[in-house]
């Protein structure tokens, strides 16, 4: 197999494989590289699907992957350790494959005696068909991923998700437990939050078209500045960004929900919005007051912020009119003032980790 074979290469291969082996009595093309709306780049996988006499044949040897080039990393996700495969049946079996000349295709192995399963509905190009299955055909059209439009109690639940999460972010937060407070907020909220995203886009376009899979297309559907709305939603890792994002998502989504409820008749609740939202701000306020009030030392010795922020508090009492010294702003003793001007960052960081760990 040469390096990097084109589309058509491939293509050539697989059909040509198909072809010489009996067992193999049919193959198709799904996902993106059958939908000639969708991306194509060298990024894009190949989505194969190969029907076979006995899946069995395939499943309990797959060696066969290697016919198609040099194996970088393979995985098998019907055979799990929370859910084995039963490799005496007859059940899909999917073969995800990541070669080394760059090429990925995803194989499906299919049994022929479960044909009648197949839904036809993603979209499918028929690359070889020996023995004229009425159950397999092309299907040109990507409408099986089109957005679908919200009922009542579907949109209800993710509003109401949505804010019932945003106050476990708060919580977090005001503790803080840094990757309790990042779940809720990028996989929890953030889940809704890109669901709201999508019915509104969906509304927009009377829920013919698709944003494709985790939101990939979104920025063929929102404007800049739109899209600098989504991406401040999904802070880094700063406490203070996440505070920042928390606000910045909760207020987008709302938005989106209250327009989503107006185009299809739905209830808002707008009170109940604000409420949760003020809610979760208190108590923001207050981790952010007490924060204010501890010197560097403090917060360092608690564990909260790492001693290279010594820098951050030096420029800020710079840029201040605070009538402390220095060393009063920080909270230094005057032993760690005397340690760290007469030595160095590294001398006073060392001083400090051994009372951090006397009070441990």
């Amino acid at each position: 197999m040469s390096k990097g074979l084109t589309q058509e290469e491939l293509f050539s291969l697989i059909r040509k494989k198909a072809e010489a082996d009996e067992r193999i009595r049919a193959a198709a093309l799904d996902g993106s590289r059958a939908n000639p709306g969708a991306l194509h780049d060298e990024y894009s996988d190949f989505d194969v699907v190969l029907f076979v006499r006995d899946s069995r044949e395939f499943t309990q040897n797959t060696g066969w992957i290697s016919d198609y080039g040099e194996v970088l990393i393979a995985q098998f996700p019907d055979d799990w350790y929370d859910h084995p495969y039963n490799y005496g049946g007859r059940d899909p079996f999917h073969c995800l494959v990541q070669y080394a000349d760059g090429n990925r295709i995803d194989f499906t192995i299919r049994d022929v005696s479960r044909g009648e399963e197949e839904n036809n509905r993603e979209p499918r190009a028929v690359l070889i068909d020996k023995d004229g299955y009425d159950w397999l055909k092309p299907v040109k059209t990507d409408e099986a991923f089109f957005i679908k439009r919200p009922g009542e109690k579907e949109y209800l639940d993710c509003v109401n998700e949505f804010r019932w999460l945003s106050l476990y972010v708060a919580k977090g937060l005001c503790r803080d437990q840094f990757n309790y407070a990042r779940f809720h907020l990028s996989e929890g909220m953030g889940e809704m939050f890109l669901k709201m995203l999508d019915w509104k886009i969906g509304l927009s376009h009377d829920f013919r078209v698709s944003t494709g899979a985790h939101g990939k297309y979104l920025k063929k559907y929102l404007t800049e500045e739109e899209m600098a709305r989504v991406r401040a939603a999904f802070p880094d890792g700063e406490t203070a960004h996440m505070w920042e994002g928390l606000g910045v998502m909760y207020d987008y989504f709302e938005e989106l929900a209250e327009a989503v409820a107006n185009g299809l008749g739905y209830p808002y609740d707008r009170m109940q919005a604000e409420n949760v939202k003020n809610s979760g701000r208190r108590g923001g306020k207050t981790k952010r007051r007490k924060a204010d009030m501890m010197t560097f030392r403090e917060r360092y010795l608690a564990g909260e912020i790492p001693f290279e922020k010594i820098d951050d508090y030096v420029e800020e009492w710079n840029n201040s009119e605070d009538t402390r010294t220095l060393r009063e702003y920080l909270g230094l003793t005057s032993e760690e003032e005397d340690v760290w001007i007469d030595d160095s960052d590294e001398a006073l960081m060392e001083l400090l980790e051994k009372e951090r760990r006397a009070q441990q």
